[in-house]
């Protein structure tokens, strides 16, 4: 701790992670809306992103409908927002999973 590091940023893969989590998140609440099938876990790679969900029996019928919704949202060019939270107002958003204990060791930036 304490020690100093120069770092440089690669804006091209920065905003092409920030493009798939977003696209994640856009496409597990479809899946959620369309199918209650629910997110179990998510990856993001260099080129693409897969995500497990709690159900196997998809058809390709639901998969082109919850590709429908998601195309509407990405299509309705709505803004994203990133929010910090303090714990005592989680209540008031309607998040999809519980959020989770801050990472040991990380600062606390909550408000």
């Amino acid at each position: 701790m304490g020690d100093a590091v120069v770092a440089t940023i690669d804006a091209g893969r920065r905003q092409g992670n920030r493009q798939q989590h977003t696209g994640q998140h856009v496409l597990s609440q479809s899946f959620e809306r369309v199918l209650g099938a629910f997110t179990v876990s998510s990856r993001l790679g260099e080129f693409e992103g897969t995500i497990d969900l709690d159900r196997a029996d998809l058809s390709w019928d639901d998969v082109e409908r919850v590709e429908e919704a998601a195309n509407e949202v990405v299509f309705s060019d709505r803004p994203v927002l990133s929010l910090v939270v303090a714990p005592a107002e989680l209540s008031q958003y309607p998040l999809r999973k519980p959020a989770e204990g801050r990472r040991p060791g990380a600062p606390d930036r909550r408000p």
